[in-house]
């Protein structure tokens, strides 16, 4: 039976066939060029889910890793603030502005500064001064007060005042005084310094032996 042609066909068989040719050449394009496609998107899924697996362990370090870091940032924090009560430096300079600042604002006149011989503790090193003052009473005893309230560790001992009262006194005739001041203080202003830790000493290279020197064959006695 001769196949007709398609011009012959009616017009609805014609609609009919190129829907089908048509739907047919999309199905054929669709499988080439999305096959591969799809093969691609499973092999990544796969390696997705193989990673998933390996980082599913590793995610509560992720949060750990943060308290981590926060607590590292207090610890420096305080650290700071150790620095700045207990300097790891000394900072003698910065520590005798310190008193001449508090005894500015106490209205007390700083007259000496004697330095003392450091004594050296474990972990840290006591830097004590003699310091010589003069003011109203109640003026050297603000200083006093100013100084047990400063950030930094300032220790007072061995302090002694006298009056100024008449021209009498230990420290009479020494300075110009004027008309407020009533007593002179001496006192030992101790200050305090970390120590830094000081390298460990290299060991000492092992010493060669030196091989002994060959003995000299003693001469033999001449013949008599």
């Amino acid at each position: 039976m001769a196949i007709p042609k398609f011009s012959d066909l009616s017009s609805t068989v014609q609609i009919v066939v190129i829907l089908v040719v048509g739907v047919a050449l999309w199905g054929v394009s669709e499988y080439l060029a999305l096959r591969p496609v799809s093969a691609s998107n499973a092999t990544k899924t796969t390696q997705a889910n193989t990673l998933e697996r390996e980082v599913a362990p590793l995610r509560p370090f992720r949060e750990r890793v943060r308290a981590l870091e926060a607590d590292n940032r207090q610890l420096e924090n305080q650290l700071e603030n150790l620095r700045r009560i207990v300097p790891n430096e000394n900072e003698v300079d910065n520590f005798i502005r310190l008193l001449q600042t508090e005894a500015s604002t106490a209205g007390v006149l700083v007259r000496r500064f004697t330095s003392k011989t450091p004594v050296s503790q474990q972990y840290y090193v006591e830097v004590p001064f003699e310091m010589e003052l003069d003011g109203a009473f109640y003026d050297v005893m603000q200083f006093y007060d100013r100084l047990g309230r400063v950030e930094r560790i300032t220790n007072v001992s061995d302090l002694k005042m006298d009056a100024l009262q008449s021209g009498t006194g230990r420290a009479a005739g020494r300075y110009s005084y004027s008309a407020n001041e009533t007593v002179t203080a001496v006192c030992t202003v101790i200050t305090f310094f970390s120590k830094e830790e000081e390298p460990a000493p290299e060991p000492a290279p092992a010493a060669r032996g030196r091989r002994p020197a060959p003995r000299r064959a003693a001469p033999a006695p001449a013949g008599g």
